[in-house]
């Protein structure tokens, strides 16, 4: 499966595609617009069967538009408005809808193989297959014959995409990169997900029924409260995914790659926190650096620990009390840390990107900038990072990189965002009073609110 394969069934309604001027599309356009300014008299534009293919759309609202069965290979469609729109059986290869808004559009049954969709909104849009009346000679509509249209995600780049509700039941989603994207409530029964790259992606609530996620890469993915009846799990890596162990009761996790959990005993944590501070205090001559990837830390009481340079990634670290610990430079990549309290810990210069920290208490923690020996400067990456709900008050984040965050609800209560990266990170319900955010990114933050 590739992304310059053309299915027969999208090859057969190319064939059927009107090509229209120049001047037809751009008093189509010009009509819509008004329909969508309620201006009398307005009409809704339909492009259906239109050949559109490689045309420039970007950043037109075309809310509610008719492109059912529309060529738009190649089209560009960046930050293009499309809510509600008919997109059924259209054929969108290649296409670039980078920032598109498809909340609640018709997608059944359209060919997306190969486009990009990074950071696009398809909050309740329709991706099922879709199933196509055929007429008769006298244009009646046969009541038993209908032509299966398979919903084509293969190949598609839908990075960080907001898929939440969406409705992707029966749809062949091979070899799509859904990286750090929001499937939240998603249905994806019966599914083809083989290969898949979901890391970070959040699932909670998704159906999974079904789905063939044979190869598939879930690290880091939350998938908190979903179904699994009759799903396919060979080679899946889940390795720091968070799931509920409800789950192995729906299906064979057997095949799959997981965390090896490796939980320590009071004796053995101590025996490596002592290595650890020897190869500290020894710059590396005596020692041994912790490495405790993929580790359970539960029940450990490591509130002051001193861990800096500590490599904790994937490690199960939740409801853990780290109260003033040293996590300098430390990597906590993926780690979950929900629920946990960092109240004044220092983590100057860590690295959390896509951790778990919903919930997570890191009032005056310590998350700015450090200067390593031989001056170089390394910031805190928290890029991508779940933590809805933590508490960030009085904490110091400047020049942190949050970009992609989920910080929704989140207090931010005197906090120092100087220099901070907040590109495209969710802030809905969060508390920013006091916060200082000089010189803060913020191209494409969304629920910013400086209360």
């Amino acid at each position: 499966m590739t992304a310059n394969h053309v299915p027969p069934d999208v090859a057969q309604r190319a064939q059927r595609a009107r090509r229209v001027s120049p001047q037809q599309l751009a008093d189509a356009m010009t009509r819509h617009e008004a329909f969508l300014a309620r201006k009398p008299g307005a009409t809704r534009a339909n492009l259906s069967l239109v050949d559109l293919s490689q045309l420039d759309l970007s950043r037109r609202n075309l809310s509610g538009i008719d492109l059912s069965g529309a060529q738009l290979h190649r089209a560009l469609l960046v930050h293009t408005v499309l809510r509600a729109a008919n997109l059924f059986g259209a054929d969108l290869r290649q296409s670039n809808l980078t920032g598109a808004d498809l909340s609640r559009a018709d997608l059944r049954g359209a060919c997306l193989r190969g486009a990009i969709l990074d950071d696009a909104i398809l909050v309740q849009a329709d991706l099922r297959n879709g199933s196509l009346a055929t007429a008769t000679t006298s244009g009646e509509l046969k009541s038993v014959r209908y032509d299966t249209l398979p919903s084509d995600l293969i190949c598609v780049v839908m990075r960080r995409a907001d898929l939440s509700d969406a409705r992707l039941g029966g749809a062949l989603i091979v070899q799509t990169d859904l990286s750090d994207a929001n499937l939240s409530r998603a249905r994806l029964a019966g599914a083809d997900l083989r290969n898949a790259v979901l890391t970070g992606a959040v699932l909670d609530g998704a159906d999974l029924s079904g789905c063939d996620l044979g190869g598939a890469n879930l690290q880091g993915a939350s998938l908190t409260g979903c179904l699994w009846t009759g799903a396919r799990l060979d080679g899946t890596d889940l390795r720091g995914a968070v799931i509920d162990p409800a789950a192995f009761g729906m299906a064979d996790f057997s095949a799959t790659q997981r965390n090896r959990a490796q939980r320590l005993t009071a004796e053995a944590l101590a025996s490596h926190l002592a290595q650890h501070r020897d190869w500290i205090e020894s710059n590396g001559t005596k020692g041994q650096q912790l490495k405790l990837a993929e580790a359970s830390l539960l029940g450990h009481a490591l509130a002051g620990a001193t861990l800096p340079a500590a490599e904790l990634d994937f490690a199960e670290m939740t409801s853990l009390d780290l109260t003033g610990a040293t996590l300098l430079m430390a990597s906590l990549v993926s780690a979950d840390l929900r629920g946990a309290t960092l109240t004044e810990a220092d983590l100057r210069g860590c690295r959390l990107r896509r951790g778990l920290l919903a919930n997570a208490n890191l009032r005056k923690a310590r998350l700015g900038p450090v200067t390593a020996r031989g001056g170089q400067r390394w910031t805190s990456d928290l890029e991508a990072i779940k933590a809805s709900g933590a508490d960030f008050a009085g904490a110091d984040l400047t020049g942190a990189r949050l970009a992609y965050a989920d910080l929704r609800q989140c207090r931010f209560d005197g906090a120092i965002l100087v220099d901070a990266d907040l590109s495209h990170a969710s802030l809905e319900g969060a508390v920013l009073t006091d916060a200082v955010l000089t010189n803060c990114r913020l191209t494409g933050t969304r629920g910013l609110n400086r209360r």
